[in-house]
């Protein structure tokens, strides 16, 4: 024993503790308001009382400091009442930040230290999650993060939908019952994660990267409504930055009418609900049904337009092979004409009849009429010129037409207007879809060139049949209306 302390200076330990206890009651007579972040929360149905501890990382030293706190039932129900809210705006919850009105209490019997809360305030935990809202998106609008989303292009028939939500929410349940009552053919891949909590970011970022492996059209992140405080999970710099990030355009469908996120600002686009998530991706893969619906249409017109015209053009064509040919003939003919009219029958006969002419002349000019047999030569001469001029003129303007017409009907001329001339293997032009069969090749000529093809698929006007009575080429099944003298082409 300490011969310094004598039995009357040794304290028993209730002694001691109840000292210790008015010695707190004694510093601290008043209630104090004390910020701190909610850390190892037992709340539960089953606890009357909660307890937590209100810590903090000092800025001076960095070291880590904690007190255990205490909410008694009155409080909680003055507090926080039937929803569980703060005058319906926070939660207590671990990780927020709250200012607390607290005594102070030391707990003789377990010499335990601990802080009774009274009150919280709500203005502080609102105001600063406002200010760090607001300083994140100055901060991520002057990186670039909130547009990054906007570079990528939403398919028009988004039908693979990554989903992320929770699977017992009343959120994944309207935006699936949604899609489903479309009775469009959309495949989900989905993602469960938690939508409110420290797992929030967690759980959401996994989520995006697990998404990203599948190619999905597009990614939905779906929750419902909720407190200012349950939203504010989506305001999480790592969470925002993961939406900014992926690969693939992001809908939000987060809270209600009046929220918005910071995630709903790095989202490629935000909606007020998951609904109406849903419902703009239902709208669009019917908007994109009706637009092939109505090309179908124009392309089946289109088809029969061509088929007209080129059963047109190949009657052109054969009357252009006539009329060629016809051209040729009087070519020939104007030819040996002009020649026999301008040369060969004129001097054959000045030759044959030179002599006869020359002596002729004697007798001439001796009878006077030599000067009247010049003028009828020249004469003669003068009517041959002017007839065969004539005949060449007649010609020129029947060659020109022809030539018309060739050029207007020239097959180069029709695919220069954007038609292709399909030929068989054999160089013989493709008519009727009843000519080739699948596997056959083909090349079609274009205005600039020509591509070389096999034949995937024959469609003929049903019940056409070739000439061994069958039908040439079988429709697959659920591709669509048949089109009369279809061939696809790979």
């Amino acid at each position: 024993m300490n011969p310094l302390v004598g039995p009357s200076d040794t304290l028993r330990v209730s002694e001691l503790a109840l000292s210790i206890q008015a010695a707190m009651r004694r510093s601290f007579p008043r209630r104090v308001w004390v910020v701190g972040e909610v850390a190892e929360l037992e709340r539960s149905l089953s606890k009357r009382n909660w307890f937590f501890t209100l810590a903090e990382t000092s800025p001076a030293d960095g070291r880590r400091y904690s007190l255990g706190a205490v909410l008694w039932p009155d409080e909680q129900r003055r507090l926080f009442g039937p929803g569980g809210t703060v005058r319906g705006a926070i939660e207590p919850k671990d990780g927020i930040e709250i200012r607390a009105l607290v005594s102070i209490d030391f707990y003789a019997p377990y010499g335990a230290l601990r802080l009774v809360v009274h009150d919280v305030d709500p203005a502080y935990t609102l105001g600063k999650l406002a200010l760090e809202r607001r300083l994140l998106i100055e901060r991520l609008t002057k990186e670039g993060v909130l547009a990054r989303q906007q570079r990528h292009v939403l398919t028009d028939v988004p039908l693979s939908i990554g989903l992320i939500s929770s699977a017992d929410s009343a959120a994944y349940s309207d935006f699936v019952r949604t899609l489903e009552a479309s009775q469009i053919a959309f495949r989900i891949l989905f993602v469960d994660a938690r939508m409110q909590g420290e797992d929030t970011t967690r759980t959401v970022v996994t989520g995006l990267r697990t998404l990203a492996r599948r190619s999905p059209d597009v990614i939905v992140i779906a929750r419902g409504g909720g407190s200012v405080l349950d939203l504010s999970w989506f305001d999480k710099e790592d969470l925002v930055r993961a939406v900014a990030d992926s690969p693939f355009p992001v809908l939000t469908g987060i809270g209600h009418e009046i929220d918005t996120s910071v995630a709903d600002l790095a989202a490629h686009r935000q909606f007020k609900t998951p609904t109406a998530v849903a419902g703009f991706l239902v709208e669009r893969a019917q908007d994109a049904m009706r637009s092939l619906d109505d090309a179908r249409r124009r392309l089946r017109a289109a088809g029969d337009s061509i088929r007209d015209a080129a059963r047109g053009l190949r009657e052109d064509v054969m009357r252009l092979r006539h009329a060629v040919s016809a051209l040729v003939q009087r070519e020939r003919a104007f030819v040996g004409g002009v020649a026999k009219d301008l040369v060969r029958l004129p001097i054959a006969r000045l030759l044959a009849e030179a002599g006869v002419i020359e002596r002729g002349l004697l007798r001439l000019r001796m009878s006077g009429g030599l000067d009247r047999g010049r003028d009828r030569v020249q004469d003669l001469a003068r009517r041959l010129v002017r007839a065969a001029m004539q005949r060449i003129r007649e010609h020129e303007v029947a060659l020109e037409s022809c030539r018309t017409r060739v050029r207007l009907l020239d097959p180069a001329a029709v695919l220069r207007r954007g038609y292709a001339l399909l030929e068989d293997s054999k160089g013989r032009v493709v008519t009727d879809a009843r000519r080739v069969s699948s596997g056959d090749r083909i090349v079609a000529r274009m205005r600039d060139g020509q591509i070389a093809a096999r034949v995937e698929r024959v469609e003929a006007t049903s019940g056409m049949e070739n000439v061994d009575g069958e039908a040439k080429e079988r429709r697959r099944p659920g591709r669509g209306p048949k089109h009369p003298g279809q061939l696809e082409i790979w």
